[in-house]
């Protein structure tokens, strides 16, 4: 899809299986869409690096951006701004040792 056009921006955070690496994925399709969120990237074949750029196309059911319903959709699994008002808020003192 082209840069210019709005997004969904729905999300999926994913790990890899050996859990030293994670990986952020967008959907690209227009907002509003129906259906499954997608990403579409291209890659290389990793056992033939010299074969030309293939598209690789993720599909998901949900968006895993936070829905905080003072704050609207957040870019990540929480929202800074209630974590912010949460530490405002917080008349404790801080431990001393």
């Amino acid at each position: 899809m082209s840069d210019d056009k709005p997004k969904c921006g729905a999300k999926l955070f994913i790990g890899d299986d050996f859990g030293d690496n994670s990986a952020t994925m967008t959907c690209d399709l227009p907002p509003g869409h129906g259906g499954l969120h997608q990403e579409t990237f291209w890659r290389h074949n990793p056992n033939d690096l010299d074969a030309d750029l293939k598209p690789a196309l993720v599909t998901w059911p949900f968006d895993e951006r936070l829905h905080c319903k003072k704050h609207g959709i957040q870019p990540s699994g929480f929202c800074p701004a209630c974590i912010d008002e949460e530490f405002e808020d917080d008349e404790s003192e801080p431990i001393s040792f």
